[in-house]
C-alpha cells in the first residue's frame, strides 16, 4: 500500500475475515501495521473455509456458535488493550452481517465458489470513498475470490502461507449492481488489476 502512495492516515481500512481462528490470527496482526482508530474488523462468514468432504469428516459446529465464541474473545482483546492502553485492538463491526448465514455442508467447489463471489460483492457494496478493503481467507478460497476480481475462472495456483494478494480497481466500478453469476471464462473487461500475486516476500 505505501508501493501505491495511499495515505494511510487518510484511508479507512476495513478488513473482512474469515471466523476461523487461524484467519482470525492472521487479521489481527495485519490491523496492527495501521492506524487503529482508522481500521474496522468484520468477522465474514462468507470468507470461511471451503466445507468440502475432503477437510472435513463431520458437518461443522452452527455457524452462531463459531461467530459467538470469535466475538467474546474479540472482546476480551479489547478490554485488555484497553487496560493496558497499548491501542494494538483494531475497532470491531459487532454489528457486520453476513450474507452467508450458515455452513453448507458437504459444499461443492461450484458453491464455493458462488459463495465467495457473493460475499465479495456484498462485501464491496458497503465500501466507501477512500476505503481500503481487506480480505483475509482460505488458500482455495482466495483463489475463488481474485477469480471474481478477474472475471473468469482460472486454473488455480499454490497459495504459500499467509501471502498477499493487491487488487487496484481501474476506474470506479459499478459495485452497487446485482451479484453477478459466478466468474465465466470469457474476456470482457473488468475495471480491477491484480499487480501483487500470493506474494510472501513480507514473510
Amino acid at each position: 500500500m505505501h508501493d501505491s502512495n495511499i495515505d494511510l492516515t487518510m484511508a479507512r481500512i476495513v478488513i473482512y475475515t474469515s471466523p476461523f481462528q487461524r484467519c482470525l490470527e492472521t487479521a489481527l496482526d495485519i490491523a496492527q501495521h495501521f492506524p487503529c482508530r482508522n481500521t474496522t474488523l468484520r468477522l465474514e462468514l462468507g470468507l470461511g473455509e471451503w466445507m468440502s468432504e475432503e477437510f472435513f469428516n463431520d458437518p461443522p459446529s452452527p455457524a452462531s456458535r463459531l461467530i459467538s465464541r470469535q466475538q467474546e474473545q474479540l472482546a476480551r482483546r479489547q478490554l485488555a488493550s484497553y487496560k493496558t492502553a497499548s491501542l494494538t485492538m483494531p475497532q470491531v463491526d459487532y454489528a457486520h452481517s453476513s450474507l452467508c448465514k450458515e455452513f453448507t455442508y458437504p459444499e461443492s467447489y461450484t458453491d464455493m465458489v458462488k459463495r465467495l463471489e457473493k460475499t465479495r460483492m456484498h462485501c464491496l457494496q458497503q465500501s466507501q470513498e477512500k476505503e481500503i478493503a481487506i480480505f483475509v481467507t482460505h488458500a482455495i478460497c482466495c483463489h475463488a475470490l481474485l477469480d471474481g476480481f478477474r472475471g473468469k475462472q482460472t486454473r488455480p495456483l499454490e497459495a504459500p502461507y499467509c501471502s498477499v494478494s493487491r487488487i487496484i480497481h481501474t476506474k470506479q466500478p459499478n459495485i452497487h449492481t446485482p451479484p453477478p453469476s459466478p466468474p465465466s471464462n470469457d474476456n470482457h473487461h473488468h475495471p480491477w488489476n491484480i499487480d501483487l500475486l500470493f506474494s510472501n516476500i513480507h514473510l
